[in-house]
């Protein structure tokens, strides 16, 4: 780093004089305050644990999951993902549509090997309130609109397709964990 002698103001490559004030450039090391380096090796500290405790996690899993397979007992990933679907809703005299039916990661996922093994509707709902001068009171509501659904994914694992599949067992298994 440089800076200017005169007016103080910092770059980042040297001139022959400041281009604010036309001072002297001369060089300098930029000072790291006491706390924020302390923060630094704290967050450098916290960083390599979790990848410690990831490597740890993976190293693990994958064995057992190499194991399994040796002992001929079946393995499966699984994932899920939320899909849009073309749900409509009137409201207020006009009707809100929600985003278009989307299944084009269903599709791909099954070109991958997984298959669906579940749904979970995510709905939509309205409370009510009564209102009587200025009073007012939950009446209940309007519930259950569907407006998408969690597809609950199944991937087998297998000898054969193990080296393959990698790269989806650290994503599963890291998605999971929370690594």
């Amino acid at each position: 780093m440089f800076r200017c002698e005169k007016c103080l103001n910092e770059y980042t490559r040297e001139f022959d004089a400041c281009p604010m004030c036309g001072g002297k450039i001369l060089p300098y090391e930029k000072q790291i305050d006491p706390v924020t380096a302390n923060e630094i090796e704290t967050a450098k500290q916290e960083s390599e644990e979790r990848a410690e405790r990831r490597t740890k996690v993976l190293t693990s899993e994958l064995a057992k999951i190499k194991s399994r397979l040796k002992q001929s007992n079946p393995v499966y990933l699984h994932n899920s993902f939320y899909v849009t679907i073309d749900s409509e809703v009137e409201a207020g005299g006009g009707i809100r549509n929600f985003n278009p039916f989307d299944d084009s990661r269903v599709t791909k996922a099954g070109l991958d090997g997984w298959r669906v093994v579940g749904v979970a509707p995510r709905t939509n709902g309205s409370a009510l309130q009564n209102y009587e001068g200025f009073a007012k009171a939950w009446a209940g509501g309007i519930g259950g609109n569907v407006v998408g659904v969690y597809v609950m994914m199944e991937y087998e694992l297998t000898e054969a397709n193990l080296q393959e599949s990698m790269s989806i067992i650290e994503h599963v298994l890291t998605t999971a964990y929370k690594l």
